[in-house]
C-alpha cells in the first residue's frame, strides 16, 4: 500500500503531538483492535497490548491446507467470511497470515505456512489479505526473514547466503505485497547470519527494498534485546508493549539514545496504518450458520485423494462400513499443542457420516496416545470383517505433533502401525484418512485401496471429509508441498544453517536426491480428465510488461463433475531447478471439452541481481512445462522460448560470455539457429548490457525478426482458437511425438492404472 500520498498530512499531525503521545502510538497503545492467527478469531485480553488472543467457536482451515485447494477465489472467500467473524467480534486487523514458506516436512509450524513453493504462498498469501479486506479488516503479513525450527524460537540464529535468502525466503513476501498490498508486515523472530533482525537496519532496508514493502514494521511479541535499538533500527510498532515501555522511550529520546527522527518515522507509519481503519463498527447479527458452510466448502475444495484403487472411494450408496481409529470420533482442533482447545462447533467424521446417512460400525483401534492393546485390535479386526471393508482414520498425539516444538521424524506411532497391518493382512479393502498437519511415512500404503489428506481442515473437517468419501463432493485438492517417504529427501540437514541452499521441497529432487513419495502439486479426482493438446501464442517476450498465454484443451472424461489444475514451470536455460509461475483451478462437467488458457507473467522471467537486489530481465533460452504436478511425469507439454528485452546492445565482451552473438540473433525465429549450448546465455542481464555496450541499440535486423515472429505467433495463436488439433498421446504418430514426451506420457499412463502408488522422480 501507498503511504507516500498521506505523508505530509500525517507527518504534521505527528510534529504536533507530544513525545509520549508519540510513544503510546508505537507502543500500540492507541491501535486498532486485532487478532492472532489466519485460522479462528480467539481473542484473550494481556493488558494494554495490540495482540489479543482468544478461542473461537468457528475454525477455519490451516493455511497449508488452504493452498492444497490451489484456487485463489476458494480462499479468498475463506478470508472473507473469516474477517466478517472478525467484525463481530470488534477487531480491525489480523496479524495473519504467514508469507514464510516451508523448508523442512519436520518443522512443528508447518500449518500456518501456505507452501514449499514462493509463488504459490505469495499468491494464497495475497488472495487471503484480499479477503480480509473485503469485509473490512486489514491483515499484516508475518514471519519475514527466516524462522523454520521451532527450536530456540527466539534466540537461533540462521545463516543463509544471501542468494538463497532473496530467491526463496524473500520471493513470497515480494509477490504477497505486490498483489495483496498488506498494511502491515511482522518480522520473524530469531536471528539472520548473527544479527537480529529487528537490530539490523540495513537488513530492515533490504526487506522493504527487495519486496516492495512501504508500510509498518511491526516486533514480534516476547523478543529479547532492546526495544529502543529495535526502533533505531527500522522497527515500527511494539507489540506486547507496556507503560514502562512509553517512559523508556521518553527517557530515550531525552538522553539521545533514540533520535527524535526515529520515533517520528515510526509514529508516522502506525499513524497511516491506523487510518486505514477509523472508526469500523462492529457488525451485528452473527450468522454461525453460513460461516460453518464456507468452512465446509473450503475444506471440501483442499482435501486431497492421494490413492484411489479399484474405485474403493467413494462410497456407494446405501453401503456398510467400519472406521477405525479414535482420530475418527475427536472433535477438530485449531493446531496441536499451543492452541489445542476444540471448536464448540467443530465435526467429527462419525459427525460427518451420520449427515450422510451412513451405515457404519466404529471401533477405537488405538488410544489417543498411539498404543494399542490386543483387545483393541481384536475388536477392529471383527469390525472390518463384519462390514466387509473399513475406513482407518489417522493422526498424530500432541506429544509429537505442535506449533511448540518439531517433529523428530516422520514416523506414525508404534500402535497405530501395528494395528493397520493386522487389518490389511485380514485382506479386505481399506482406506486412509489421514489428519496430520504435515506428510507421515505410509509404510501401509501398499495396502490401501484409497487415501485421502485431510490435513487441519477446522470446524467442518469431519462433514467435508464424509462428503468426499460418500461422493457428495469431488475431491480437487493438490498437494502444496512435497511428501516424501523419508524427511532427508527434501529437509535440510540442519536447521540453523542453510547449506542446502535451494535444495529444499521438490527442488531438492531436482537438484539431485532420490525422491520416492508424492509430488508437490499432485492430487487426485473421482473422474479422468483428458489433457488434448496446448499452444502458445508468443514463443518471445519483448519487455516485463507483457504475458504468456498458454491456450489448451481438456476433457473429462468421466461421469462425474471433475476439476483439471493445470501447473506452470518455469525453467532457465539447462537448469533442472522448475520454478512455479502460473496455476489455475477449471471446473468441467461430465463428458465436457473445454478451451482454456493460462496466463504467466513477463516479469517471472526476471531474477534478483545478486549485487544490488534488484529484480532484472535475463534474456536467454527458457522452458516453460505445462504440467499437473511437479514431476517429470506430471509434464503434459513443453514449450522452448528464446526471450529478449526491446532493445539490446551488442559488442564482443557479451557475445564472449553469453554466446548471443549476431549470428544467434540473426536467426532468433528461425527452427535452424545456432545452438550454442556450450555458452552460458541465460545468465546475462539487461543491466550487465547496458554497461558493457552503451549506446549501441540493437540493429534493424533483429527487430524485423523479432516482428516477423511475433507475426506467425500470433497468426497460429488466431487459428489455435477455432481449431485447436486435439492431439493425444495414443492418436498421434511415431513421427509426430517426442521420445522424452512419449516417456513422459507413458509414466503418466502406468502411475494413473496403478491407482497412484509410491514412485520415484
Amino acid at each position: 500500500m501507498n503511504y507516500k500520498a498521506r505523508y505530509n498530512r500525517i507527518k504534521d499531525r505527528v510534529s504536533s503531538m507530544s513525545v509520549t503521545e508519540k510513544a503510546e502510538i508505537v507502543c500500540g497503545l492507541r491501535g486498532p483492535v486485532a487478532g492472532e492467527g489466519a485460522v479462528s478469531c480467539r481473542t484473550q485480553d494481556e493488558g494494554e497490548g495490540l495482540i489479543k488472543t482468544s478461542q473461537t467457536d468457528i475454525i477455519y482451515p490451516s493455511p497449508s491446507m488452504l493452498a492444497c485447494s490451489f484456487d485463489a477465489d476458494t480462499v479468498r472467500k475463506s478470508a472473507a467470511s473469516f474477517g466478517r467473524r472478525n467484525r463481530v467480534a470488534g477487531r480491525q486487523l489480523v496479524i495473519g497470515p504467514s508469507a514464510a514458506v516451508m523448508r523442512s516436512v519436520l518443522d512443528g509450524r508447518n500449518s500456518e505456512r501456505f507452501s514449499e513453493e514462493p509463488f504459490l504462498t505469495g499468491k494464497m498469501a495475497a488472495a487471503f489479505l484480499n479477503g480480509l479486506r473485503d469485509t473490512g479488516v486489514e491483515g499484516c503479513l508475518t514471519e519475514l526473514g527466516c524462522a523454520h525450527s521451532e527450536e530456540r524460537l527466539y534466540s537461533a540464529d540462521h545463516i543463509v547466503d544471501p542468494d538463497t535468502f532473496g530467491e526463496l525466503y524473500l520471493e513470497s513476501f515480494r509477490i504477497a505485497v505486490r498483489d495483496g498490498e498488506p498494511s502491515a508486515v511482522m518480522l520473524s523472530p530469531g536471528k539472520v547470519n548473527g544479527r537480529y533482525i529487528w537490530l539490523d537496519s540495513e537488513l530492515l532496508g533490504r526487506l522493504r527494498k527487495e519486496t516492495g514493502f512501504d508500510g509498518t514494521v511491526i516486533l514480534p511479541r516476547h523478543v529479547p534485546g532492546d526495544r529502543i535499538s529495535a526502533m533505531s533500527a527500522g522497527a515500527d510498532l511494539l507489540t506486547g508493549a507496556s507503560r514502562r515501555d512509553v517512559r523508556n522511550i521518553e527517557t530515550a529520546v531525552r538522553k539521545n539514545y533514540l533520535s527524535r527522527e526515529s520515533l517520528d518515522n515510526s509514529a508516522i507509519r502506525v499513524s497511516a496504518l491506523m487510518e486505514n481503519f477509523g472508526d469500523i463498527p462492529v457488525i451485528t447479527g452473527d450468522d454461525i450458520e453460513a460461516a460453518m458452510s464456507t468452512a465446509r466448502n473450503t475444506a471440501r475444495e483442499s482435501m486431497v485423494l492421494l490413492k484411489n484403487e479399484d474405485g474403493m472411494l467413494p462410497l456407494l450408496s446405501g453401503e456398510k462400513i467400519a472406521v477405525i481409529g479414535c482420530a475418527a470420533e475427536d472433535a477438530p482442533r485449531e493446531l496441536p499443542g499451543l492452541f489445542s482447545t476444540p471448536s464448540p462447533c467443530g465435526t467429527s467424521l462419525l459427525d460427518g457420516f451420520r449427515d450422510c446417512g451412513t451405515d457404519f460400525i466404529y471401533e477405537q483401534g488405538y488410544n489417543t496416545d498411539g498404543s494399542t492393546n490386543p483387545d483393541l485390535i481384536a475388536r477392529a479386526r471383527d469390525a472390518v470383517k463384519e462390514a466387509g471393508k473399513g475406513i482407518v482414520a489417522i493422526g498424530l498425539p500432541e506429544a509429537v505433533e505442535s506449533e511448540g516444538y518439531d517433529r523428530k521424524d516422520m514416523k506414525l506411532p508404534d500402535g497405530i502401525l501395528r494395528l493397520i497391518d493386522f487389518l490389511i493382512t485380514d485382506g479386505y479393502p481399506l482406506a486412509c484418512v489421514v489428519m496430520t498437519a504435515s506428510p507421515v511415512n505410509m509404510p501401509f500404503e501398499y495396502g490401501m485401496k484409497a487415501i485421502l489428506y485431510c490435513g487441519y481442515c477446522g470446524s467442518a473437517a469431519g462433514l467435508a471429509a464424509a462428503d468426499i468419501i460418500t461422493g457428495r463432493a469431488n475431491p480437487s485438492g493438490h498437494l502444496s508441498f512435497s511428501w516424501p517417504v523419508r524427511a532427508s529427501m527434501t529437509a535440510p540437514e540442519s536447521s540453523r544453517v542453510y547449506s542446502e541452499g535451494m535444495a529444499t521441497g521438490h527442488r531438492a529432487r531436482e537438484l539431485g536426491r532420490d525422491f520416492e513419495g508424492y509430488p508437490f502439486g499432485y492430487g487426485m479426482g473421482y473422474a479422468p480428465t483428458e489433457f488434448l493438446g496446448a499452444r502458445i501464442d508468443k514463443h518471445v517476450i519483448i519487455g516485463e510488461h507483457q504475458r504468456v498465454d498458454i491456450l489448451f484443451r481438456v476433457k473429462n472424461s468421466g461421469e462425474r463433475a471433475a476439476a483439471f489444475v493445470p501447473q506452470v514451470y518455469l525453467r532457465r536455460g539447462s537448469s533442472s531447478i522448475r520454478k512455479m509461475v502460473a496455476f489455475r483451478k477449471i471446473y468441467l462437467l461430465p463428458g465436457q471439452i473445454k478451451n482454456e488458457h493460462i496466463e504467466v507473467e513477463a516479469s517471472d522471467f526476471m531474477i534478483r541481481d545478486p549485487k544490488t537486489g534488484d529484480r532484472v530481465f535475463c534474456a536467454g533460452q527458457y522452458t516453460l512445462e505445462l504440467a499437473q504436478y511437479c514431476a517429470d511425469d506430471g509434464i503434459l507439454d513443453s514449450f522452448e522460448m528464446s526471450v529478449f528485452p526491446k532493445e539490446w546492445n551488442s559488442v564482443s565482451p557479451l557475445e564472449e560470455r553469453t554466446g548471443m552473438n549476431s549470428e544467434v540473433i540473426r536467426n532468433a525465429g528461425r527452427s535452424d539457429a545456432v545452438n550454442t549450448a556450450d555458452r552460458n546465455r541465460d545468465e546475462v542481464t539487461f543491466r550487465e548490457a547496458d554497461r558493457t555496450m552503451p549506446g549501441r541499440t540493437l540493429n534493424a535486423e533483429l527487430g524485423s525478426v523479432l516482428e516477423e515472429t511475433e507475426r506467425l505467433c500470433h497468426d497460429e495463436w488466431e487459428k489455435a482458437v477455432t481449431d485447436l488439433p486435439i492431439m493425444t498421446f495414443n492418436s498421434m504418430t511415431d513421427a509426430a511425438v517426442d521420445p522424452a514426451r512419449a516417456a513422459r506420457a507413458a509414466r503418466a499412463t502406468v502411475r494413473k492404472n496403478t491407482g497412484g502408488r509410491w514412485f520415484g522422480g
